[in-house]
């Protein structure tokens, strides 16, 4: 993800689970106050609850967490 720079926010098994991280760094940047105008993606793969496990289940990286603990 770009902010300032380009930041990792992890590695994943498959592109549902990395679409789905991205989703989470967005939402988490957005509720730091972060209002970039980053898309989130839109995955109709699966549905609202293997979404939900996924998405909890999914980390994001030290290095992307401890900037948003800095904003």
């Amino acid at each position: 993800i770009h902010i300032h720079g380009d930041f990792i926010i992890g590695r994943y098994k498959s592109e549902v689970e990395a679409a789905i991280a991205y989703n989470k760094a967005v939402l988490l940047l957005r509720n730091k106050g972060l209002n970039k105008n980053f898309l989130m993606n839109y995955i109709d793969e699966i549905d609202e609850i293997s979404y939900a496990a996924i998405f909890q289940k999914v980390r994001i990286s030290k290095k992307l967490l401890a900037y948003t603990d800095s904003l």
